[in-house]
């Protein structure tokens, strides 16, 4: 069965280990850019520092339960229900959608 967002534990950021609620320290690998979403280890933009949630891609998976957004391994992933045996989260068809629109 799925674990929804709702129901995930909270933790600190597993690179740079700030607690949930806090700004991420310079130089993790996790911390997203505020403004061009790329990691902002490797981006240029002058953004203010990420809040870390505590949830890592917790955005990501919001959409995909808010979208239907599903995958299973067969072969290969494939497009399947929430209910299904192996389903998980679709974090790549999200990616995609999220950044089309920003």
């Amino acid at each position: 069965m799925i674990e929804l967002v709702k129901d995930k534990q909270k933790s600190n950021c597993h690179d740079c280990g700030v607690n949930p609620e806090e700004k991420h320290i310079e130089g993790c690998d996790v911390e997203r850019c505020t403004i061009c979403k790329g990691q902002s280890l490797s981006c240029d933009c002058d953004s203010p520092r990420e809040t870390w949630t505590g949830i890592a891609y917790e955005k990501e998976l919001l959409y995909c339960e808010e979208n239907n957004l599903w995958v299973k391994w067969n072969d290969g992933w494939v497009r399947c229900s929430k209910d299904d045996d192996g389903a998980t989260h679709d974090l790549n068809a999200a990616v995609k959608i999220i950044m089309s629109h920003e």
